[in-house]
């Protein structure tokens, strides 16, 4: 869709509107309601998850806030590989493709932006593409979607940053956009903040909460108010949102960024370095990019060594002029005047030099020339790292204010960097990191991202990488040996304390993963970390710190488009980001296949070899290593060595055992590190012994089950990744591949009310001969151990009656049960399974799950398997006729049962010479599979052709 520009009104336009604004507030009928995720969004995670194994979901609260591995899109462009992605995944964040327009909030509404310069190859790796979200051409507040794609043949997308909001099937009606009323919104703003009486900005939005809340969407009027006080001590300005409906203010921001003191009572005071004036002695410092001028004639800047030449003609003597101002900053007092301007008068060519504070004894001076040196650094070393980082690389004669007449603080105001006197116990505050720090609340900003905690801690990290020193801030406090920060701390997430001592948890980060890349690349630990922090900014939204920080430093730094087989610097951020609890995904050492697929079904009592391939990814394998490991009808593991094929292809033998036997098992191996990996990571494979797969269902994809709800008031059943809620709903599903089904699927209120809610199978086909088996796991709870129950049932007649199977109260945890299908009906061909959750009455905390459901045929018989030499499977193309031909030396007379495709049987005979076959006609086109059900490894494969 083409989406409208938003904007904000200024100047003449606010004066029209605020002139005409008379009518009252309208009423809003559009509005949707909004909590918890809803059930039908999770089932769009699963079926990500299904289609791209490789990579995965960060699910923050509830709420997708990253989507990261192995690449998960591609196209022609950057722009198609995001646009193929959004198209079928939006609904991974409850949203709609539609809904996101080009633009974001990175600086200047930018839609692309180029991320991870690489000097050596003079191109970057990335291409950020960002979107916006809106409804009805109203823009949400602060929701976009960020996704970064490698710049490489097919532009593979390898990282989603979200932002979005689900707004519930919210929309914005046109009566209530022209209800809006300005007045009326002023007037609640000045009841909170009654100094505010400047409107800066002011433009419809829809409110839809920031960060974790969740909140129901309404419109709303953003405004940018100030007290008018700019550049003057207690400068106030606030951005605030007011409910369009009910005049309510609904988001109150203070754009005010400072640097407070804070405090602990700490021992062994870390070296005295560079800081406050205070500290140390002033030396020559080049003026990069200068503003210099003939007095009435022309203007120049100097380069980045302070040099410059001013276009000039005649050699008659001129007065040259040079302030603190260049072309990408402006330093000024509070009153608005510049700083100290310095001239000569020489005769062309000159030259002309300047030295800006030069007797070095007036302290307001020396602020005027740190403060303009210092903004240079932080500056270009941001644009060393991106040249092309939003806003800044064109942004001129941003104001740097000085000697602001109050002691001990700096600010940042969305517009502006400010800097105090000396006074109060505290030096002039324009000094190296105190500038890094507040111009690091700039780059957030027009980075896209809230600023709150990590506004703060990523301020800290400019100052912690320019100096390469821990310490915020060096006599701030007029104590040249302590700072106001550390960035060499223990914070931990989840951090809860005030915004500054939890934007340590950031700084921490950085600072640990800075010593470990020391340890490793001496010569290059900045260049490889200043480069992943800046970039990193552009990935974040919100003012919070997580681990989804963590992935966004692995992406940037990964080089294949998969950071589960490891990233140039994965251990060093790995062990960096973990010290602070921030933990980045685990990796995957070695990768398992099986070129013949992994065995389901044994023939009894003879032993089974297959194939497992072991390939190298973030680890290097030891080739002597290998086990399979493998347990039989649930006792202990026994591990046994493999045999070695040679090139990394290994030989693997599960015993023989008697019908009617499972075997679980798994491979496992090491890695010349020692570090160890297995396959399945979570639970094991498994194979029966004269066993026969007639259904198996871990809920990854929809196979056919149905909900049937009676008297249910909340809670039905519904397929999804749990949201581990926290109210007696299970945490995970119970084999590990994901999904389940589980009532009521809903963070913080995980209950069914009422009920029961049913849960029903496909209709499936038990009629061949042979005893089946039912296997499922099942979660129950129930807060106060009444009378409600999970009932599990079986029907034989496609639902007319059912026989239950078993009926359960409350009880810890998954529970795995299999039982006999016969024991409770006769096997069919409609048998169908069912599973009823009820709170009834509903006076209790009651959850349910289901997961890992399957249903087995055991054949056992006295067949010797060993004797058939062959089963071959041809199809007579155009006529669908299949046929399956048993070769063997078994004696004739010997009944067989053969399969098509796991469930349509024929009953054969052996001739006198071991010979039998069955005859299927009108067969699907595509490939088929018969097998011997009294020898469930003899099978043979064809296809059919039109």
């Amino acid at each position: 869709m083409q989406g409208r520009k938003a904007s904000f009104c200024t100047g003449a336009a606010w004066a029209v509107v605020l002139a005409s604004a008379a009518a009252t507030w309208a009423a809003d009928r559009g509005r949707g309601v909004i909590g918890e995720p809803v059930a039908e969004d999770v089932p769009a995670w699963s079926m990500f998850r299904a289609d791209h194994p490789g990579s995965d979901l960060f699910i923050l609260n509830g709420r997708v806030t990253r989507v990261y591995g192995q690449a998960f899109s591609s196209g022609e462009t950057p722009e198609a590989s995001a646009l193929g992605f959004l198209g079928l995944y939006s609904d991974v964040f409850g949203v709609e493709a539609a809904d996101l327009v080009p633009g974001g909030l990175i600086g200047d509404n930018l839609a692309t932006v180029p991320v991870m310069y690489l000097p050596d190859e003079d191109r970057y790796r990335f291409t950020l593409l960002s979107y916006r979200q809106v409804k009805d051409d109203v823009p949400v507040f602060r929701a976009d979607v960020r996704l970064l794609v490698r710049n490489e043949a097919d532009y593979p997308l390898v990282l989603v940053s979200s932002g979005l909001r689900d707004l519930g099937g919210y929309t914005v009606t046109r009566d209530a956009l022209a209800g809006l009323n300005v007045e009326s919104a002023l007037r609640s703003v000045r009841n909170v903040h009654p100094e505010l009486t400047g409107v800066l900005a002011f433009e419809p939005v829809i409110w839809a909460g920031v960060e974790e809340m969740r909140v129901q969407p309404a419109l709303a009027l953003q405004l940018l108010v100030d007290n008018g006080r700019v550049n003057q001590e207690g400068y106030a300005k606030r951005l605030l949102l007011v409910d369009a409906l009910t005049g309510a203010v609904l988001f109150d921001e203070d754009q005010i960024r400072h640097i407070d003191v804070t405090g602990s009572v700490s021992g062994m005071a870390t070296p005295t370095g560079d800081g406050a004036d205070i500290c140390g002695d002033e030396i020559p410092f080049v003026m990069p990019y200068a503003r210099v001028l003939v007095q009435g004639g022309n203007t120049a800047f100097a380069d980045a060594a302070g040099n410059f030449v001013i276009p000039h003609g005649g050699n008659t003597p001129v007065t040259v002029e040079s302030g603190v101002r260049g072309r990408w900053f402006r330093v000024r007092y509070s009153n608005g005047a510049d700083a100290a301007v310095l001239t000569q008068q020489v005769t062309p060519p000159g030259p002309a030099h300047f030295m800006h504070n030069a007797a070095n004894n007036n302290a307001s001076i020396r602020a005027e020339v740190n403060a303009y040196v210092q903004s240079n650094i932080v500056r270009d070393f941001a644009l060393a790292q991106n040249p092309n980082y939003p806003t800044i690389n064109n942004q001129q004669e941003f104001r740097v204010n000085v000697n602001l007449s109050s002691t001990c603080n700096a600010f940042y105001d969305g517009g502006s960097i400010n800097f105090y006197a000396a006074g109060g116990g505290c030096a002039n505050t324009a000094f190296d990191t105190v500038v890094h720090h507040e111009y690091g609340h700039h780059l957030v900003q027009v980075g896209g991202s809230g600023q709150d905690s990590y506004g703060e801690g990523m301020g800290d990290v400019m100052g912690v990488l320019i100096t390469d020193n821990p310490v915020l801030a060096y006599g701030f406090q007029n104590n040249c040996n302590n700072g106001i920060r550390n960035a060499n701390n223990n914070i931990q997430y989840p951090c809860s304390g005030p915004i500054h001592t939890c934007g340590q948890l950031i700084s921490g980060c950085v600072w640990s993963t800075r010593d470990e890349l020391l340890q490793t690349h001496p010569n290059t630990y900045l260049e490889i970390l200043s480069r992943l922090a800046v970039n990193s900014i552009l990935m974040h939204t919100g003012g919070g710190i997580a681990p989804d920080i963590t992935i966004d430093f692995l992406t940037l730094d990964d080089t294949d488009g998969d950071i589960g087989n490891g990233t140039p610097h994965y251990a060093q951020i790995a062990a960096g980001f973990g010290e602070h609890n921030m933990d980045a995904p685990p990796l995957e050492l070695l990768s398992f296949s099986y070129p013949d697929g992994v065995p389901t079904s044994l023939t009894p009592n003879v032993a089974t070899t297959f194939e497992v391939r072991i390939d190298d990814l973030a680890g290097e394998l030891d080739e002597n290593s290998p086990r399979l490991n493998y347990r039989v009808d649930g006792g202990g593991f026994t591990a046994v060595g493999l045999n070695n094929l040679g090139g990394r292809v290994f030989e693997a033998t599960l015993p023989g055992v008697a019908c009617g036997s499972t075997v679980e098992f798994f491979l496992s191996a090491m890695t010349t590190g020692g570090g160890s990996d297995r396959d399945p990571q979570g639970g094991n494979h498994s194979a029966g012994s004269g066993q026969v797969v007639v259904f198996t269902d871990n809920f990854q994809t929809n196979q056919g089950w149905t909900v049937q709800n009676e008297n249910l008031e909340d809670g039905p059943w519904t397929r999804g990744v749990p949201v581990n809620g926290g109210r007696g709903d299970p945490p995970a599903d119970a084999d590990g591949s994901g999904s389940c089904y589980v009532t009521d699927n809903v963070a913080g209120n995980s209950d069914v009310d009422g009920g029961p809610t049913r849960l029903l199978s496909p209709t499936l086909d038990l009629s061949a001969p042979g005893e089946y088996v039912l296997s499922y796991a099942r979660w129950f709870n129930n807060d106060d151990r009444d009378i409600d129950r999970l009932t599990v049932e079986l029907s034989n007649n496609n639902g007319s009656t059912w026989t239950t199977v078993e009926s359960v109260g409350h009880f810890d945890g998954w529970v795995q049960r299999t039982v006999s299908v016969a024991d409770f009906v006769t096997p069919t061909a409609q048998v169908r399974i069912r599973f009823s959750a009820t709170d009834n009455p509903n006076d209790s905390v009651t959850e349910a799950g289901v997961d890992a459901v399957s249903v087995n045929r055991f054949v056992c018989s006295e067949v010797d398997c060993g004797l058939i030499s062959q089963l071959k499977t041809t199809c007579r193309d155009g006529s669908f006729k299949l046929k399956g031909v048993v070769k063997s030396s078994l004696p004739g007379g010997t009944q067989l049962t053969l399969t098509l495709d796991g469930s349509d049987s024929q009953n054969v005979v052996t001739n006198s010479r071991g010979k039998a076959k069955a005859i299927w006609t009108g067969v699907s086109g595509g490939s088929h599979t018969i097998c011997v059900d009294e020898c469930p490894a003899v099978c043979g494969t064809t296809s059919c052709n039109p």
